[in-house]
């Protein structure tokens, strides 16, 4: 018989559609193909040697794509990532991803992305986008 494994789930916006981020990207719905985003890991500050958690939910809505995040607490990081994220000094999200569809932007848009192959999901001091954010915890 197997230990039961301690989790806990937080929720947040990994990404936000219509608005540039940081890097001039805008990010368009659709871009995300649901079904492949749950189990990818989640890290700590996009180090992948820092796992902590996997996704488990993930929809698209009118400002972004929606995530719940299951945090292993059996991690150091994931323990330490937890209180930051309780006290409220560790709020950002951010993505890691391949573009596969993406045209030239106009004016201060670098680009505008369609399509997206994501690889993981940060928790994060700084996102490069300001609304990415945990909301829930």
């Amino acid at each position: 018989m197997q230990d039961e494994v301690r989790t806990v789930m937080i929720e947040g916006y990994a990404s936000i559609f219509h608005e540039p981020d940081q890097l001039k990207d805008v990010m368009m719905p659709g871009a995300f193909s649901i079904d492949k985003i749950i189990g990818i890991p989640v890290l700590w500050q996009h180090y992948p040697t820092t796992p902590m958690g996997r996704v488990v939910v993930a929809a698209e809505d009118k400002l972004g794509l929606r995530v719940t995040l299951e945090l292993c607490m059996e991690t150091q990081i994931g323990q330490e990532a937890f209180k930051l994220i309780q006290c409220g000094s560790l709020t950002g999200l951010s993505i890691g991803y391949t573009a596969l569809k993406s045209v030239r932007g106009v004016g201060d848009v670098r680009r505008v992305i369609h399509k997206v192959a994501l690889k993981e999901i940060s928790i994060v001091t700084f996102p490069a986008h300001a609304k990415a954010r945990i909301f829930k915890k």
